[in-house]
């Protein structure tokens, strides 16, 4: 009974969904892993089953919400002793009870791991099966070989089920508010109603600071828009929020209506969620109709003078290349205090103590948006910071855009090259490791190594962790035994390898370019951060880190130039 309430309320929320005849959620949830590496993209599979750890890969994670944990490869090694690219041939092993695979009768986890440790798979196993020390767990390998094998084909997720392969396809929607409302209402969910769209307070006659009841808004809303002939005009909500007060009409307009409403060189407010992009002057706000990065092109041109908050990553999705400043709500409140600035919700509460519904309308928002900033600019003047927000912090994401948009060059030749030494050499030392540890094991996995060290080879141990015995770097550097300061150099080159040489090409656009995203108002210290990557934290202190600095190239006929002017913040 359940189930067309689901769908139902997907379809309200703007969530699509997919149903194909024959095939469970896991075969389509596969599948569009697949299609979304395809298409270049990070893919989250949120679900609590194990299963799904066989679709790990690069920029694919399984995230439990349940439990708060994400695993990659690295985590599902740790977790289940094998890499995810073995985890079939583990599952065709050990079985599942819930999902009744048999899997080989007898033979459990430790069994299953020692085994894909000692062969790469369950054809090998078979292959060597004459090899496999221990009489039992040959004989039962012998006598289970058929189910082993139908074990390891119903474990299997499929990665073909026929889906929409256009990407449009699975972007989210805007939701339909109104009837959302009245669906949850029909369900009783008040609490929930509450805390998605605002507090209306329909039988009170009491809102809260960003919503209004309908009536209301319809009792004092403004003659319809001009534009309303070409565009579909919402419920207008009038806005007396401590400083402000105006009243403001959602309307929907495509790009060449968009050119008509806009004039040269006015403000402009901007934000966008990730459904739709909006705009805001006057009484009207606009929810875009079309390819988001038309606009920035149109803007640029008749010199929009841009509002909002995080205008530069506003600027990005909306394809703007020279724009005008006029205010950021964001670099204010970090002029007002220094410190991560990037969540617009967490602002608003820190500057007003208010905050916004968890689904709030594009109305709501810029009710919000008008508020902070007429109290920012009382605070501004109050501790007498203008002068740093006006001169400093305003005239720089411009500047920041065109240096992400222009990137950096990286050698990928160069970088290919030291993955295989890398490899060459962490292969060099895990052989290493494992004579004097007497034996095979997972180096990389924590949990295998604290066995190794303080069962097998009795080292004495330090702290201890919920999941085992602690192998921290502390911990590491405490222990004097050869095989410990082996470890410490078989992370460090994994670590070079994994985080940098082998994610740096990862991350090279078309133009050869690196694009990293730089921070303007995240430190607490005034200073720039940047991420994906993060091109302030390339190795330097050892020299195979500052290999990895000798990726980084100019143009043919330009050079690099490195200029530090020291304490300048």
């Amino acid at each position: 009974k359940q189930i067309p309430y689901i769908k139902k309320l997907a379809d309200l929320l703007g969530v699509p969904s997919v149903e194909v005849p024959l095939y469970e959620a896991d075969d389509i949830i596969g599948t569009l892993v697949k299609f979304a590496r395809r298409e270049g993209l990070e893919a989250v599979i949120v679900s609590g089953d194990k299963d799904f750890a066989q679709l790990i890969e690069e920029h694919v994670v399984l995230f439990d919400t349940m439990k708060d944990v994400r695993y990659d490869s690295a985590k599902v090694t740790e977790k289940w002793g094998v890499p995810p690219e073995r985890f079939l041939d583990y599952l065709a092993i050990v079985g599942d009870a819930s999902d009744n695979v048999p899997g080989v009768k007898g033979v459990g986890e430790k069994g299953a791991i020692k085994l894909l440790e000692q062969f790469t798979s369950l054809e090998d196993i078979y292959a060597n099966i004459d090899k496999i020390e221990g009489k039992s767990v040959k004989q039962k390998l012998i006598d289970a070989k058929e189910v082993a094998f139908l074990s390891r084909k119903l474990v299997t997720i499929v990665t073909d089920v026929e889906v929409s392969q256009n990407l449009e396809d699975y972007h989210l929607r805007p939701f339909k508010r109104d009837e959302l409302r009245l669906l949850l209402q029909e369900l009783n969910f008040k609490t929930f109603e509450k805390n998605l769209l605002g507090d209306v307070g329909a039988e009170s006659g009491q809102h809260t600071n960003f919503e209004m009841s309908a009536a209301e808004a319809r009792a004092s809303s403004p003659a319809p828009s001009p534009m309303s002939s070409i565009a579909t005009a919402h419920i207008a909500t009038p806005v007396n929020v401590k400083h402000v007060n105006v009243q403001l009409t959602e309307i929907q307009m495509n790009l060449f209506n968009l050119q008509k409403w806009l004039d040269y060189g006015e403000p402009l407010w901007g934000y966008a969620d990730d459904r739709a992009v909006y705009l805001h002057k006057g009484s009207e706000i606009i929810v875009f109709e079309g390819d988001w990065k038309t606009l920035g092109p149109v803007t640029d041109k008749i010199k929009v003078q841009w509002q909002g908050f995080d205008l530069k990553n506003f600027w990005h999705k909306i394809g703007a290349r020279n724009p005008e400043i006029l205010w950021d709500s964001q670099l204010a409140a970090y002029a007002l205090k220094a410190g991560d600035a990037s969540d617009f919700s967490k602002i608003l509460f820190r500057e007003i103590g208010d905050t916004l519904p968890e689904f709030a309308s594009p109305t709501q928002i810029m009710m919000a948006q008008l508020t902070l900033q007429a109290t920012l600019q009382e605070k501004m003047k109050d501790q007498n910071c203008e002068s740093v927000y006006r001169e400093l912090d305003l005239p720089l994401p411009q500047i920041l855009l065109s240096m992400e948009d222009k990137g950096i060059r990286i050698d990928r030749e160069l970088l290919a090259g030291q993955s295989i030494d890398l490899a060459k050499d962490i292969a060099a030392l895990e052989k290493e490791i494992h004579t004097i540890a007497g034996g095979p094991f997972n180096v990389a996995s924590p949990k295998q190594l604290g066995v190794v060290l303080f069962e097998k080879l009795g080292l004495e141990a330090g702290k201890k962790t919920k999941t085992g015995y602690s192998t921290d770097t502390d911990v590491l550097q405490g222990l004097d035994h050869p095989i410990a300061k082996l470890v410490l150099q078989f992370r460090e080159l994994s670590k070079l390898k994994s985080t940098y040489v082998d994610a740096l090409p990862e991350m090279i656009a078309e133009d050869g370019r690196v694009h990293t995203r730089l921070h303007q108002a995240l430190t607490t210290t005034g200073r720039l951060s940047s991420n994906h990557p993060n091109l302030q934290n390339i190795p330097i202190r050892t020299a195979r880190g500052q290999l990895v600095r000798k990726a980084f190239i100019a143009d043919e006929g330009k050079k690099l130039l490195s200029v530090d002017y020291s304490q300048i913040e």
